[in-house]
């Protein structure tokens, strides 16, 4: 048998297919992002919009067979809320943005305009970048910044 860093691994499908689970629908504003997100970076496997305080995802795309876009956002607005408390000692600084780079994934979590919710993403660290999808990121945030 092949070492395990030569076995070739299962190609994976962007986009959106009856095999992934998307949540809300396209005409809500969460889910229009979410849409709008995975037309410019087709290569994430989960994408969430998540409210702060109650962990609730208002909608969600996961690629992933093993993570739903709901569990993802439970866990990730915890450790958002944590740095929050964290962050609130220092005057006038707010959490942003914090990214987390695991042996084969890249998780960013980038909070929305009004910092009641934020979008988590999740793509395979092999074949996405971080300043590509900051940079994606910022002409999809910028109307939702402007209507605030």
């Amino acid at each position: 048998m092949k070492p395990k860093n030569y076995r070739r691994k299962a190609t994976r499908q962007s986009g959106l297919s009856k095999t992934n689970k998307l949540i809300a629908p396209p005409e809500d504003q969460a889910g229009q992002l979410v849409h709008q997100i995975l037309a410019v970076l087709p290569s994430l496997r989960l994408v969430a919009v998540v409210d702060v305080a109650d962990g609730r995802c208002r909608a969600g795309w996961s690629g992933l067979d093993d993570v739903t876009p709901q569990t993802a956002a439970q866990h990730s607005a915890a450790l958002v809320r944590y740095q929050q408390l964290a962050v609130h000692q220092l005057e006038e600084e707010a959490v942003e943005e914090m990214s987390f780079l695991l042996s084969t994934q890249l998780h960013l979590v980038r909070m929305l305009p009004g910092g009641q919710q934020f979008l988590y993403l999740v793509g395979e660290k092999e074949s996405i970048s971080l300043g590509l999808v900051r940079e994606q990121l910022r002409g999809q945030l910028q109307p939702l910044m402007l209507s605030n």
